[in-house]
């Protein structure tokens, strides 16, 4: 019965390439304004003194946050259910302008040069990356989907992913053990917002999967009969409570203005990386379309480079925002990260550069 509606009133593969384009562009603009909204509701009540003890799980704001991040993450998925992941990852730049704004009216941070030629130059980056990547939809079935996991690339990016992420945590060990100073808050910074950003776009790849695997349930397929879906869903969700993890342990030391851009570049850049290197966009790539695409990472790299130059980028003095070095979703015992860790109050003049 199910089948057969899909089949006669919402079959995706009657419409036109350009329309199912389209609602996916669409759905990722909002998706990214939603999920920026939720990020900063999140740090909002992270920073809220009263909860300075308290889990994640009983701070109204936050749970309202967490709500606005799983609303935009599923209106993400149905987007990659319509468009290629190279072509909506790099939409998630347009959280850098929502930020700019929500950065301001949230936690009364201050917009300078610096941010401003930051995020346009990190959104002129990923636009060049959206405009010469695949704009070609394609569907797979369950068996595609092993076949493209078993491809030599995928060996080669399961081998250099968890390396990442291994730096980043060493990044973030770092400034653990050498809280003072501005090269290893810089060090903490990027460790935080790298290690939640690539993760992001590990969850990106699975959620393209899981999006396929629901279309062809949708159409009778048996897929769910089989073992690898919910290993994909697992993979999926506990990347992306990792990223929600560690995206929060960078927002509750670190100004938004600093930390979101360095997330979404890494989350964008790594998205796009894997639906490149899983789905193999990348063999429909001209060799223009890869000088531009590069070109694209690098001026969105010199982005990154602009917004280190900051001067007075704070840590707030305010206490609340050192309590923890990670505000782990998973644990009620906040207060045992502060012992653990050791985390001391920062003077005034203490800038992040």
């Amino acid at each position: 019965m199910v089948a057969s509606y899909f089949d006669e009133y919402l079959d995706y593969r009657t419409f036109s390439t350009g329309f199912l384009v389209s609602v996916g562009v669409t759905l990722g603009i909002i998706a990214s304004f939603i999920c920026c909204l939720g990020i900063n509701l999140q740090k909002v009540s992270l920073c809220l003194p009263e909860n300075e003890f308290i889990s994640p799980w009983k701070q109204p704001k936050w749970i309202a946050g967490f709500v606005c991040v799983v609303s935009g993450t599923l209106l993400d998925f149905m987007a990659f259910g319509l468009a290629p992941q190279s072509l909506l990852a790099p939409l998630a730049a347009l959280s850098l302008i929502w930020n700019l704004g929500m950065a301001t009216y949230f936690h009364d941070e201050s917009i300078t040069r610096f941010d401003i030629i930051a995020v346009v130059l990190i959104f002129i980056g990923t636009a060049i990356t959206v405009i010469f990547a695949s704009h070609d939809p394609k569907s797979y079935t369950l068996e595609q989907l092993k076949a493209l996991y078993r491809e030599p690339r995928m060996y080669a990016y399961a081998f250099f992913i968890p390396l990442v992420m291994l730096g980043h945590f060493s990044m973030i060990k770092y400034g653990e053990t050498h809280d003072s100073g501005k090269f290893s808050k810089l060090v903490s910074v990027l460790g935080y917002a790298g290690f939640a950003g690539v993760f992001g776009g590990q969850s990106v790849l699975f959620a393209k999967s899981t999006i396929e695997l629901l279309k062809d349930a949708a159409h009778g397929d048996p897929v769910f009969t089989h073992l690898e879906p919910y290993v994909i869903i697992i993979l999926m969700a506990g990347c992306l409570l990792t990223q929600i993890t560690f995206l929060n342990g960078g927002l509750k030391r670190f100004d938004s203005l600093y930390v979101m851009p360095v997330y979404q570049s890494y989350w964008i850049l790594s998205g796009v990386i894997g639906g490149l290197v899983y789905f193999g966009e990348w063999e429909d790539f001209t060799t223009s379309q890869i000088q531009w695409f590069l070109f694209g990472a690098v001026v969105t790299f010199a982005g990154l480079f602009v917004l280190t130059q900051k001067e007075n980028h704070s840590i707030s003095d305010d206490p609340r925002r050192h309590s923890s070095i990670a505000m782990s979703t998973f644990s009620a015992e906040d207060s045992k990260l502060i012992d653990e860790f050791g985390l001391e109050e920062e003077s005034d003049d203490d800038g992040l550069l």
